[in-house]
């Protein structure tokens, strides 16, 4: 999931849940680049399962970013340097089904 994104993607918060890794995380890519050791902004060992369902609802208010799943909050991390842009959908590598999808907004 993206989040305050460029038009093109290119730049945004990036919320990605990954069960090869093991991992859910959010972070940034800064005009399509991603640097292992700055642009990860929160990590949290997950285990996920392939073929299953998930409630997940990812959160930008002002520089605060949160990620729940399942109702528990899992990721939280303040990071002021995109303060606006687009929200959208994304899969890395993989295959994904979207359900539900809603966005909210207060401006």
């Amino acid at each position: 999931m993206l989040l305050r994104a460029s038009a093109d993607g290119s730049t945004a918060y990036y919320v990605n849940l990954d069960p090869n890794l093991r991992l859910a995380r959010i972070f940034k890519l800064q005009d399509g680049v991603f640097n292992p050791a700055s642009s990860i902004l929160a990590s949290v060992p997950l285990l996920l399962s392939h073929g299953v369902s998930y409630s997940l609802e990812a959160q930008a208010a002002g520089e605060r970013l949160t990620v729940t799943l399942d109702g528990a909050e899992i990721l939280a991390v303040d990071d002021a340097s995109l303060a606006s842009g687009r929200v959208g959908l994304n899969v890395f590598d993989g295959r994904a089904a979207y359900q539900d999808v809603l966005v909210t907004g207060s401006g």
